[in-house]
């Protein structure tokens, strides 16, 4: 009894390993195809290889099942593994199974990638646009806490609140002062007041 509860374990285990390989085989995948096609400011050599990478991931998903379930069905053909057609029908039915998901992953995986590519661009645009906005207005951080920023006229900035629609900013010293820059609808920054009257 003990000799069978010990092998009825053994088979338990081989099924739940192969069972987080399965998952392997689709979570890489997936992640593989996302990572491929998102956008990131980054060159062409760093891409090229970022892409070789996931490449390799997703072939090491699928690739580490099958190369368990050749390894098992060689053990139990064998005699090293006790013959199971648990085991033996579970890994079976797997193998083509595991392939159809890690191509569905990967699809699926490229189609999130290029939704997620269109958002990246366009923020990382917006990024350019406000940073040149600052550059052209002289505006810069100062990195303290009384002061955070300077702007083009040489007048020392707070920033005290960031809405949806304005960055306002105080003057230390003086309660009546702000200063405004008025946010488009999409993000970008459209003007700077300067200093003006509260």
């Amino acid at each position: 009894m003990g000799r069978s509860l010990y092998r009825h374990k053994g088979d338990v285990l081989l099924i739940v390993v192969a069972g987080a390989l399965c998952a392997g085989a689709v979570v890489l995948p997936f992640m593989a195809g996302h990572r491929i096609v998102r956008w990131s400011p980054t060159g062409k050599m760093k891409a090229f290889f970022r892409t070789v990478w996931w490449l390799l991931l997703a072939t090491l998903g699928a690739g580490l099942f099958l190369g368990l379930s050749f390894i098992v069905f060689y053990l139990i053909n064998k005699g090293y593994v006790q013959e199971s057609e648990l085991v033996r029908a579970s890994v079976a039915s797997a193998i083509p199974w595991t392939l159809w998901c890690s191509a569905l992953a990967m699809i699926a995986g490229l189609m999130r990638g290029l939704f997620d590519r269109r958002q990246r661009k366009r923020a990382h645009s917006i990024l350019l646009h406000n940073q040149a906005f600052l550059d052209a207005q002289g505006i810069r951080d100062m990195g303290g806490k009384s002061v955070t920023h300077v702007d083009g006229a040489g007048n020392k900035l707070t920033l005290d609140h960031i809405g949806e629609e304005i960055i306002e900013f105080t003057v230390p010293g003086s309660s009546r002062k702000r200063a405004y820059i008025h946010i488009g609808p999409d993000g970008r920054f459209e003007s700077y007041t300067g200093l003006v009257e509260a």
